[in-house]
């Protein structure tokens, strides 16, 4: 990931796939991968293909182990933890990992 990069741009440059988000690359809520609003609300498949693009450029491969909704100072989270496995100085490495998506702009819409 790119720190001088929106996740946007850093998905459409990889992959060539615009996203409709915004804001950060979800490794915490203050930093939370912002799901903009479009019709037909697909937000969910949007966060699962983020996954998959992040995990892909990241070179491990995942697993979602839970997903729970958070609401907290007017905006509501997603949080998806996944399950992590890639391979360092030859050793496999499994750990988990909290992604976090503000899903405010799209939650409880059609």
């Amino acid at each position: 990931m790119d720190p001088n990069m929106s996740a946007k741009d850093f998905i459409k440059e990889l992959f060539n796939i615009d996203m409709p988000i915004a804001g950060g690359y979800g490794e915490n809520k203050q930093n939370a991968v912002k799901m903009l609003y479009e019709f037909p609300n697909d937000f969910i498949n949007t966060e699962y293909l983020y996954l998959q693009c992040i995990s892909k450029a990241m070179e491990k491969s995942y697993k979602v182990e839970g997903q729970e909704l958070l609401h907290e100072g007017g905006y509501t989270y997603d949080k998806i933890q996944i399950e992590t496995t890639y391979k360092k100085d030859g050793k496999t490495i499994v750990q988990l990992e909290d992604w976090y998506f503000d899903i405010t702009d799209c939650f409880g819409k059609k």
